[in-house]
């Protein structure tokens, strides 16, 4: 599984979650092109987290228990 962190401006930390890291991928651009900072991908199948956001470590503490918790859902 995948989740996708992001930020945008008027509603805060958001997630996106998926199986396929292809869907992630174009997510993380679409957001991108749009001006939405993407703070990082999760691969929890190899424990890592990728495409890191110049500033991620100024997000770490809003968003570790979304990091670290795979079955967190954003709330809206």
């Amino acid at each position: 599984m995948y989740r996708l962190i992001y930020l945008e401006p008027d509603a805060g930390y958001r997630s996106f979650d998926s199986d396929n890291g292809a869907e992630i991928h174009a997510n993380a651009e679409q957001l991108r092109k749009q001006k939405i900072l993407v703070i990082c991908v999760v691969d929890y199948a190899r424990q890592s987290i990728k495409q890191k956001c110049t500033d991620f470590n100024n997000h770490c503490d809003s968003i570790d228990g979304m990091i670290f918790d795979p079955l967190y859902v954003t709330q809206f």
